[in-house]
């Protein structure tokens, strides 16, 4: 089937088509239609929000790329095309899988994602360790590095 649609455009008329064709199993006007234009701005505002607020510096592509690796799974499974918005439902699921890739890309030390929710919605407050430095006192006014506790023999 040969789409009559012009490349990136965002109409509602356009996105229907796209939503059509897709649930006629052509979904890749679809998917790069998502990845080209909803999802380059959602990752580079998730980008700048990690890193006002926790320091790190993250690429936006590969932020990106985990969108879309959402979306293209889901679309491989179909039962998002049946919903009343589709796009709209892919587009919150690709939003939830960048927002658990910085999380876990955020910090030295690597907490799975799911782990981090699961406690905050507990209310344990357990959150990703920081990691300073290896050569900075442990405790302050002490000689003592967490380097000379870590290659300390047993």
């Amino acid at each position: 089937m040969q789409s009559t649609l012009t490349p990136y455009s965002n109409t509602a008329m356009d996105e229907n088509q796209l939503v059509i064709q897709a649930r006629a199993g052509e979904t890749a006007g679809l998917a790069e239609y998502i990845y080209c234009e909803q999802l380059r701005t959602r990752a580079a505002r998730l980008v700048q929000v990690f890193q006002d607020t926790c320091g790190v510096y993250l690429d936006v592509d590969d932020v990106r790329q985990t969108g879309i690796e959402y979306v293209l799974r889901a679309l491989q499974k179909a039962a998002v095309l049946g919903r009343p918005n589709p796009i709209g439902s892919l587009l919150r699921g690709a939003w939830l899988a960048m927002q658990d890739y910085c999380e876990e890309q955020r910090c030295v030390i690597r907490v799975p994602a799911r782990s981090q929710r699961k406690y905050k919605q507990l209310g344990k407050g357990r959150q990703v360790p920081t990691v300073a430095s290896l050569d900075a006192p442990l405790v302050a006014g002490s000689d003592v590095t967490l380097l000379d506790v870590l290659a300390a023999p047993l």
